[in-house]
């Protein structure tokens, strides 16, 4: 009875380690495949049967012992069912943040491109979001004094994690993350730029890891930002550039817009005008 009892205790144990290690590999599998939902369900939860419908899951979504109603976050719901034992409240959390995520991880994919640079090098461009702190604290380190003291114009130390993570999910205006698209698993962030509106205007600065400047990706982040500003409405982008960051300013001129300039001291402004945007907010 003792032996039994310490076995049951074992196997009891190992049951309750192994169900976060199966949460976490099917966390792993959604994001390679977001439209593999169904599938982690299924093993998520033991369910016999798991089905997807078009339908909303509208004001019935809950428990009922053996079935199961989830709302999809991307439109319908999916229905899960299984003999025995009914399912928990427990179970019911675990796989709405599961299916949640999949929504998640599909509206990611869909808003990120592929730049092809000059060189041949591909890099992945996509919206950043909080979990994105890890990436960006890295893509600091990884970069030189130099560059973290022409981004920020007064220092080159690391700023400090709540800045980034505000840069990272601006109140007004979007930040891009490039990250090197043939780097396997671990995708380094290897450029951020931000786009920080107030107003009519919209400030706007970048950040490119050392072994990729001067390969045409600070240009295409920055047309990229010049293309979300117009359809936002904004009136015009402004950057703060040293005066002598002379590779930033290059990259202002190739956009083939007028564009005035200020100067204070060792600092230049530049105002870039986005006509279309602002006849588009006003018409």
């Amino acid at each position: 009875m003792t032996l039994w009892r310490i076995r049951a205790t074992v196997d009891e144990a190992r049951g309750l380690a192994d169900q976060p290690t199966r949460a976490l590999g099917l966390a792993t599998r959604l994001v390679r495949d977001p439209d593999s939902a169904g599938e982690a369900l299924r093993a998520l939860l033991g369910a016999d049967t798991v089905t997807w419908r078009p339908a909303s899951a509208g004001p019935g979504c809950g428990l009922a012992d053996t079935t199961m109603l989830l709302a999809d976050p991307a439109g319908g719901s999916f229905a899960l069912h299984r003999a025995v034992p009914g399912f928990t409240p427990a179970e019911y959390a675990r796989a709405q943040a599961l299916v949640e995520l999949s929504a998640s991880v599909a509206r990611r994919a869909a808003e990120q491109v592929t730049l092809v640079l000059p060189d041949g090098a591909e890099a992945a461009v996509r919206p950043a979001t909080a979990d994105d702190l890890p990436g960006v604290v890295e893509l600091h380190e990884g970069c030189s004094a130099r560059s973290r003291h022409r981004r920020y114009l007064g220092g080159a130390a690391m700023p400090a994690p709540a800045r980034l993570r505000r840069l990272l999910e601006p109140a007004r205006g979007v930040t891009l993350l490039a990250t090197a698209a043939d780097a396997g698993a671990a995708e380094p962030v290897v450029a951020m730029a931000n786009l920080l509106a107030e107003g009519d205007e919209a400030e706007v600065a970048l950040l490119v890891r050392d072994d990729w400047q001067r390969r045409g990706l600070g240009s295409a982040l920055l047309r990229r930002l010049v293309r979300h500003a117009e359809q936002a409405g904004y009136a015009a982008l402004v950057l703060h550039v040293h005066a002598g960051n002379a590779p930033m300013l290059r990259t202002v001129r190739r956009l083939g817009r007028p564009t005035p300039t200020g100067r204070d001291g060792g600092l230049v402004t530049l105002t870039v005008p986005l006509v279309a945007g602002a006849s588009a907010r006003h018409g």
